[in-house]
Formats: C-alpha cells, sequence, structure tokens
C-alpha cells in the first residue's frame, strides 16, 4: 500500500495515543483533577520549542553534503547539528518559560551541592 511499513508504526502510535487518552480519563475519575492543564500548556511551550528546533535542524542539515565527503566530516556535522539543536531546544523552552528545565536546573544543583 502506499504507506507500506511506516503504517505499522502508525497504527501503534495510534492506537497508544488512545490508551493514553483512555488511561487518563480513567485516572480523572479515579483520583480527581491532577493538574491536566498545567501539563498541557507545558506540553504546548516543549512542543513549540521542538518545532524551532526541527525547522532550523531541517533547513541546517539540508546545508550539509552528506552523500561525498569524508564519514569523519559527516560524523563531525552531525554531532555539531545534534549540539546545536540542543542548545536551541533548550533555549526556546527558557524562552517559552518551561518549567522542567527550571526544574532541571534545580536537580543539577542540588546533585552539585550533594557531591562538594
Amino acid at each position: 500500500g502506499p504507506l507500506d511499513h511506516v503504517a505499522i508504526a502508525l497504527a501503534n502510535s495510534v492506537a497508544s495515543a488512545l490508551q493514553l487518552g483512555l488511561l487518563l480519563v480513567r485516572l480523572r475519575r479515579h483520583t480527581g483533577p491532577f493538574g491536566g492543564r498545567v501539563i498541557l500548556n507545558s506540553a504546548a511551550r516543549l512542543l513549540a520549542a521542538s518545532l524551532v528546533m526541527g525547522a532550523l535542524l531541517f533547513f541546517a542539515a539540508r546545508l550539509v553534503d552528506w552523500a561525498h565527503g569524508s564519514e569523519l566530516a559527516r560524523v563531525a556535522w552531525l554531532t555539531l547539528l545534534c549540539a546545536v539543536g540542543a542548545l536551541v531546544f533548550a533555549g526556546c523552552a527558557r524562552v517559552f518559560g518551561s518549567p522542567e528545565l527550571a526544574e532541571l536546573g534545580q536537580a543539577v544543583r542540588r546533585r552539585r551541592n550533594r557531591a562538594t
């Protein structure tokens, strides 16, 4: 068919998303509200940061000639793009006010203080 092997992955993703939705509905009925709005707001911020990072990496990767050149050069470009992508994501998450980024910083500081 038109999707070939991608159809299996797509079907699995859709089934997993539906299962997550049903489990969240059951959890809410069982335990009451659990901060769904906070989770959705955070997910929206992380999605925005991911989209910015993905767009940047999509266009940046097109500038590299992946078919030619040494393997070492391709590995170096890939490593550089991954590092730039991580920095762009972290910067966007910070700009968008992602609470997870602040929590990560606090956890790293606590661990560093315990180690000294």
